[in-house]
C-alpha cells in the first residue's frame, strides 16, 4: 500500500511525500489518518528523540514510518514501511491520501 503525505505550507506551496506500507497492518485504512495523528500528539519527547536519531531528522514522514513498523504492524520482522525516495514523480496512484497543513502538526 502507498501513503501519500500532502504537507501544505502555504498556498503557493506544497510538499509531497509518499511512504511505503505493507498491507498486513492491523488497523482499518479509514483509521489511519486519526490513530496516527491521535498517537503524534501525544509522543513524548524521548520517542521523538528516538525517531530523531534512528533518520536524522523527525519530519512528519519519519514518524509515520516509525509508528507503523513500532505501532502497527503484527510482526516484529519482515516487510516494513519506509519513505519511498526513487521516482517519486512517477507515482500516480496511492491508497491512502493525507492532507495536512503545516501549522497543524508543528
Amino acid at each position: 500500500m502507498i501513503i501519500r503525505i500532502v504537507v501544505i505550507e502555504n498556498k503557493n506551496n506544497k510538499v509531497e511525500k509518499y511512504i511505503y506500507c505493507p498491507n498486513q497492518i492491523n488497523i482499518k485504512r479509514k483509521n489511519l489518518k486519526s490513530k496516527f495523528f491521535e498517537w503524534y500528539k501525544s509522543v513524548e519527547n524521548e520517542e521523538y528523540q528516538l525517531v530523531q536519531s534512528l533518520y536524522g531528522d523527525s519530519l512528519l514522514e519519519h514518524m509515520m514510518v516509525y509508528w507503523i513498523n513500532t505501532y502497527i504492524l503484527d510482526y516484529e520482522y519482515g516487510n516494513k514501511a519506509y519513505i519511498i525516495q526513487d521516482n517519486v514523480k512517477d507515482i500516480t496512484k496511492y491508497d491512502i491520501n493525507i492532507n495536512i497543513e503545516w501549522r497543524y502538526y508543528i
